[in-house]
């Protein structure tokens, strides 16, 4: 019950101190969070014998392999310049496919008339014409 009593910023402040003494346990206990998926541990020598094997980006074509480059051990900046070499080639990935609501442009310049009047007054809103009075 001593829990109950204690504010909730004290609970969180020993909890914080008991888990900062003892990260072995965690350890031991199975708590490790878990890598990505693909960015596991690879050592020095094997990112470089991979990309040794790759082809140079300069001299890819339309007809090129890429998938080389989306292997695991290939840094990301390489696959960053071999996907941007794929999109240059390539026109098919390089338009875009119509489907993003912001590419339209919602302006209907068809509507336009010039000289077109509005009851709308900026700051007012709709204000409506006064009515003239006699005198």
């Amino acid at each position: 019950m001593a829990d109950a009593d204690d504010g909730f910023l004290a609970r969180w402040s020993r909890q914080k101190v008991e888990t900062k003494d003892k990260p072995a346990d965690r350890q031991e206990a199975g708590e490790v969070a878990e890598a990505a998926p693909g960015q596991g541990e690879i050592d020095e020598a094997k990112r470089a014998e991979i990309v040794a094997q790759l082809p140079d980006i300069e001299s890819l074509d339309e007809s090129s392999d890429f998938s080389a480059f989306m292997k695991e051990g290939v840094p990301q900046a390489l696959r960053r310049r071999a996907l941007r070499k794929l999109w240059r080639l390539n026109p098919l990935f390089a338009n875009l496919d119509g489907l993003n609501d912001y590419d339209d442009d919602f302006t209907d310049a068809a509507m336009v008339v010039e000289g077109m009047q509005t009851l709308f007054k900026v700051g007012k809103g709709m204000v409506q014409p006064e009515a003239e009075t006699e005198t």
